[in-house]
């Protein structure tokens, strides 16, 4: 089972590889990042999925109200992942 910070990383990478498969500014700028810090980049996706997942764990453990909706998205949240019935 995952981690909550593996879930956060696969959205995060998912969305970069949706950003970044397409040639344009957004996959240069992936490709010279990479180069940079000396990373492949498939490397690099991934370096950056955890590095936005700790962000995001960072600002869930610092938000103490509870948002809108917050709710509604962890029950489907549990749902996809088979914790609690539909």
């Amino acid at each position: 089972m995952n981690s909550l910070r593996d879930d956060f990383a696969i959205a995060a990478m998912h969305a970069e590889l949706i950003t970044c498969g397409v040639p344009g500014l957004p996959c240069d700028a992936l490709i010279e990042a990479a180069q940079r810090a000396g990373r492949s980049p498939e490397e690099q996706v991934a370096w950056n999925a955890y590095r936005m997942a700790d962000a995001m764990l960072g600002e869930r453990e610092d938000s103490e109200e509870e948002h809108p909706g917050q709710e509604v998205a962890r029950q489907s949240m549990e749902r996809a992942h088979g914790i609690i019935g539909a």
